[in-house]
């Protein structure tokens, strides 16, 4: 068994380097980065335990095998100086809370196929707040049940060509959770966050964010103020990037930024 699974992993090795290759050469990288992002987007996806803590049989044959050094799976030199799971969990457990407890019965609701005026002239009209732009024709709005109910259908009748309600039972990302928005910068002011290692674009504009207090607000402010996606992958464009990766199931943000 153990030939067969050097055999096959030498097999995978062969299509990462070839693969990793042309990242490398796209992006202007070091060589061999392009594989070992393909390794380390791999155990995001599928989950860090399984590449992390594989079987003994693997194990051994990685570990013995030097060609093989890609698949050892460490994310201690991204990690560094990053908050804890315990951290982590704690913030995003307190985020829901808060969430939670500052919204009132609210949802929000997909709306394709308008422009940006006429969908904030509606929600101006029904008491209602745009929460992402994902592109220039398609956003999300969220309000009260029943102000939802009436721009959905103000929507269709302006012709929208999509109106779909999401499956979320808050209106994040609109004044209605103003009351969030202080208490959560004051758990993540209160947190080990430090400075990001690399540039991370702000969710509400696109900026690219370096500082743990730039960091904390912009992550504070986003619970109830709109998120611009299309701003964010402008920026990036702007930046240089020309090969993006959409980590976990489905293909929502790779179909808005096409």
């Amino acid at each position: 068994p153990e030939d067969d699974i050097r055999a096959f992993k030498v097999f995978l090795r062969d299509g990462l380097d070839r693969v990793g290759g042309v990242i490398d050469t796209a992006l202007g990288l070091a060589a061999g980065t392009g594989a070992r992002l393909l390794v380390m987007t791999h155990a995001l996806t599928i989950g860090l335990g399984q590449m992390a803590a594989p079987s003994d049989v693997v194990d051994r044959v990685i570990r013995s095998d030097p060609r093989l050094a890609v698949f050892e799976c460490d994310f201690a030199a991204e990690l560094a100086g990053a908050l804890d799971v315990a951290q982590t969990l704690t913030l995003a457990l307190r985020r829901t809370a808060l969430m939670d407890e500052t919204a009132t019965p609210s949802a929000l609701t997909a709306v394709i196929g308008l422009g940006r005026r006429q969908v904030e002239t509606l929600c101006r009209e029904h008491a209602a707040s745009i929460a992402i732009v994902n592109g220039p024709e398609h956003f999300v709005v969220g309000a009260s049940l029943p102000q939802l109910v009436a721009i959905e259908a103000a929507a269709r009748a302006q012709g929208a060509t999509r109106v779909v309600r999401l499956r979320i039972s808050v209106a994040a990302h609109t004044p209605l959770l103003q009351g969030a928005s202080p208490r959560f910068e004051a758990a993540l002011a209160a947190s080990a966050m430090c400075n990001p290692a690399i540039p991370v674009l702000a969710g509400i504009s696109g900026a690219p964010v370096r500082t743990r207090e730039t960091a904390i607000t912009t992550l504070a402010t986003q619970l109830s103020s709109t998120l611009d996606w299309l701003a964010c992958m402008h920026a990036a464009y702007e930046m240089g990037a020309r090969v993006f990766l959409e980590l976990g199931p489905g293909k929502a943000l790779t179909r808005m930024l096409l």
